[in-house]
């Protein structure tokens, strides 16, 4: 008399070996729904910031729960892919030792990243002179970021372990990452399968990633809006199936 619920339809036929006389049923993750939750209260910092971002150079890039590992891949492609747009790099952690190796790292690259925290409304002034880049040393707001993003790199994949693509991925943006502990998430083999999220080794596989989008541009925005939206809804499956399980 049990029911299970699969996040994935792909997990149907491997629990039914285990529990043929099961009901099984792929629900969807429930994830999705709580990261579309938090994304759609909104945070005020994060809307002023993006309101006085709002003429700096498009295509907008985040490099997210960046650590220096990250930017060590990066190199020199910090650098380059500013020329076109404005990056903003969005450290794991922001306490001050954790902060200076990667602000470091972003200067010894060539760029002038401003701070979230030091700039007040001087933000409204322009990005001065190119390329343009924005450290972002508060916490608390990165999906709102990715949703005013066109691209996003998720960091943690050169080092412990790459952090959650599901934010990005929610607002329709090509989704980069590097390989550590990718395995442990089935939206990333999901992602990939849609060709909406690109798994690097090296450094080249980046560089080829960054062309390509300027070459295709963003046109599978819709396309990939349009399937972040069908996979909400999970969680009301998921009580409704329990619900229903337990004859209430």
């Amino acid at each position: 008399k049990m029911t299970l619920l699969a996040s994935s339809p792909s997990d149907i036929e491997s629990l039914a070996v285990l529990f043929p006389d099961a009901r099984i049923e792929a629900t969807g993750d429930p994830r999705w729904d709580r990261v579309k939750a938090r994304s759609s209260k909104g945070n005020p910092r994060a809307a002023a910031l993006i309101a006085s971002h709002a003429h700096w150079p498009r295509p907008w890039g985040v490099l997210g729960s960046a650590w220096p590992a990250d930017l060590k891949v990066w190199g020199e492609l910090v650098r380059d892919t500013t020329a076109i747009g404005t990056l903003w790099v969005v450290p794991h952690r922001v306490d001050p030792a954790s902060l200076k190796p990667v602000e470091d790292g972003i200067r010894s690259r060539g760029l002038a990243p401003r701070r979230t925290s030091l700039s007040g409304e001087g933000l409204s002034d322009g990005p001065g002179s190119r390329p343009a880049c924005v450290l972002v040393d508060e916490m608390g707001f990165l999906s709102e970021l990715y949703a005013a993003a066109d691209w996003a790199y998720v960091g943690g994949g050169f080092g412990d372990g790459v952090h959650s693509t599901i934010e990005p991925a929610l607002h329709g943006i090509p989704v980069a990452i590097g390989p550590a502990k990718a395995e442990r998430f089935p939206e990333i083999a999901e992602l990939r399968s849609t060709g909406q999220l690109t798994l690097v080794q090296v450094r080249e596989q980046l560089a080829g990633w960054l062309s390509d989008l300027t070459l295709r541009g963003y046109a599978r925005k819709s396309e990939w809006l349009g399937q972040a939206e069908a996979r909400l809804g999970a969680t009301d499956r998921v009580w409704r199936r329990i619900s229903e399980a337990m004859g209430a």
